[in-house]
């Protein structure tokens, strides 16, 4: 895993230590600048991908899922997202939908 990924999982981890098992969290990937959180919530495996912006220290996260014909289909995004609102952020993303 990047260190990128490993200090955005560390920052989670921070803030709320029961997050990720809320969101049914299972697996993490990392590529490059991103950390990406495979989650099953209501019997639906999502992702979490949360993406560095290293120009304005923020970060960008997208929740989706993979649909039947293997397209990654976006359910909900949001953008400059600072590290302290990212449980938060995610919560509501997940709570959602």
């Amino acid at each position: 895993m990047s260190e990128i990924a490993q200090t955005i999982l560390s920052q989670i981890k921070t803030l709320d230590t029961w997050a990720l098992a809320r969101w049914g969290a299972h697996g993490y990937l990392s590529d490059n600048n991103k950390l990406i959180i495979i989650t099953k919530t209501n019997h639906k495996q999502t992702k979490v991908i949360i993406e560095l912006d290293e120009g304005s220290d923020t970060y960008n996260i997208e929740y989706g899922r993979v649909d039947k014909n293997h397209q990654w289909v976006v359910i909900d995004r949001a953008e400059y997202i600072y590290c302290v609102q990212l449980v938060e952020v995610i919560d509501q993303m997940i709570n959602t939908h």
